[in-house]
């Protein structure tokens, strides 16, 4: 078998979705065995400069197809897609190039191998490096040419591992779904007053919603996931645009309506804080059975549905979704609130929901004033088979845990608080991690009360960092004793 290493180009339709089924394709092709897929990178568009970006990427195969065989194939690939070879560095649905096969040297008409002009080429040199950093071009690895190159422009759109969940037969460890996403904006004013002009400062921007805020967290602590999520208009445009800083693997479905933008200012005179958050954009059944086709299709271990419903989407999609997921072989886990959250529980078979203690007592049809009243609540989940596991969260209190095994109650480690946002989805973003990476409930669970913890030690929408939540994990022994993975 020889190592050869494809470039993967698009700047047509749904670019990442374009890579993702050549990647697909390939690997379900004989002869061929895909071993590495490089991270995700945009790219200003080469030779013909006005048309969109481009995204590239590579993957590494195994292959006993000769050059010519190979190539062959690989235009085969994108026919396949829709691939009209009519214009030079024109714009194109996908594009796939032999970069380099073995060390083997190929100069025939219609096909070169290294791919002519590789060297000074950063946007296949990055994918390039990820997969074969090694792989000899001329006197030179692809390491040692892409130092040399002019970079300008071009930027990783998201890490190694967007493809996984994505591509038809690869399972990514956790998948994360928000039907109703948000641009989080936080600032802080030294006092908030009505009429008045306020001036602000500290102004920050994050990617927001249930979902993406728990990849985010899974993210932090080294793990993978791939986030989902409805988005729309040049709003939603901007909330793409940061969880590619973030490098945040991602397949965002396009809506008719504007993303929606949150705000919280911190009033420094009082220490309160003010939160604004909209309803956002009402979704069509249409858009939102484009999301369970493609729920239906990903393939992972723990699939998480987390946040508010937009409006126009009925109560039981997450039931919906919780059999889908289920079907495909994920576990699934919950965090919502009102009649979405009271049709799960309902229908049944959720593997982890987390409620907090108002979304309990709203289920519950009453007041749950006691620690004693609240383990009775949880644990009648539990026995009843609406969920396997119930996490409660109780704010500076910490966090209950019932199982059909135990009911582990856990106190929050005292730390000084900046900012409560972003605690909940904190803890169900490190919980989470710690089930995906094989860790007994009971560990999971402690991790989950020190993310939530580390996160109210961060200002505005930043979410828990992971030197925190190492350092309070630490503090508070078993049973959250669990090294995290590194990054």
């Amino acid at each position: 078998m020889i190592r050869s290493v494809l470039g993967l180009g698009a700047n047509l339709g749904d670019r990442m979705e374009n890579i993702g089924a050549a990647i697909a394709r390939l690997a379900g092709t004989p002869r061929i065995h895909v071993a590495a897929v490089s991270a995700l990178y945009e790219t200003p568009p080469w030779g013909l400069t006005d048309q969109p970006a481009f995204l590239n990427a590579a993957v590494r195969i195994e292959t006993d197809l000769d050059p010519h065989a190979l190539l062959d194939t690989v235009l085969d690939v994108e026919r396949s897609l829709g691939r009209e070879r009519d214009e030079r560095w024109g714009p194109r649905v996908i594009d796939i190039d032999i970069l380099v096969y073995g060390e083997m040297n190929v100069e025939e008409d219609g096909l070169s191998i290294p791919h002519p002009r590789l060297a000074e080429r950063a946007f296949a040199l990055a994918p390039l490096v990820d997969v074969w950093p090694d792989a000899r071009i001329g006197h030179r690895t692809a390491r040692e040419w892409l130092a040399r190159a002019d970079q300008a422009g071009m930027r990783c759109l998201a890490r190694a591992g967007w493809h996984q969940g994505a591509v038809e037969g690869v399972v990514t460890p956790i998948v994360t779904l928000t039907l109703n996403p948000t641009i989080d904006g936080s600032s802080e004013a030294e006092r908030v007053r009505p009429t008045h002009k306020v001036r602000t400062e500290r102004e920050r921007f994050d990617p927001g919603g249930g979902g993406i805020n728990v990849s985010r967290v899974v993210h932090e602590l080294g793990g993978d996931a791939l986030a989902i999520a409805l988005v729309g208009g040049t709003t939603g445009a901007v909330l793409d645009e940061l969880l590619g800083r973030g490098d945040i693997p991602r397949r965002l479905i396009q809506i008719g309506g504007q993303t929606r933008v949150s705000y919280m200012v911190f009033e420094r005179s009082t220490g309160l804080e003010y939160r604004f958050v909209p309803d956002g954009p009402e979704v069509s059944e249409a858009e939102i059975a484009a999301c369970l086709d493609l729920v239906e299709k990903v393939r992972c271990r723990y699939f998480v549905a987390s946040g508010s419903l937009p409006r126009g989407v009925r109560p039981g999609i997450y039931a919906d979704i919780a059999d889908a997921a289920r079907k495909a072989g994920a576990r699934f886990i919950l965090d919502t609130s009102g009649p979405a959250l009271k049709e799960a529980l309902r229908r049944g078979g959720i593997h982890l929901v987390k409620p907090s203690l108002s979304e309990l007592e709203a289920f519950a049809g009453k007041p749950l004033p006691t620690a004693a009243a609240q383990d009775e609540a949880a644990r009648g989940l539990v026995a009843s088979g609406a969920a396997e596991m119930v996490a409660l969260t109780l704010g500076a209190e910490g966090a209950l845990l019932a199982t059909k095994n135990e009911t582990v109650r856990l106190v929050a480690p005292p730390v000084q608080a900046r900012s409560a946002v972003g605690a909940g989805d904190s803890f169900l973003g490190a919980m989470t991690f710690g089930l995906a990476s094989g860790m007994a409930p009971r560990a999971a669970f402690g991790l989950g009360v020190a993310a939530g913890a580390a996160a109210v030690l961060t200002p505005g929408t930043e979410l828990c960092r992971r030197e925190d939540v190492e350092r309070l994990v630490a503090e508070m022994g078993d049973p959250a004793e669990a090294a995290l993975q590194p990054r």
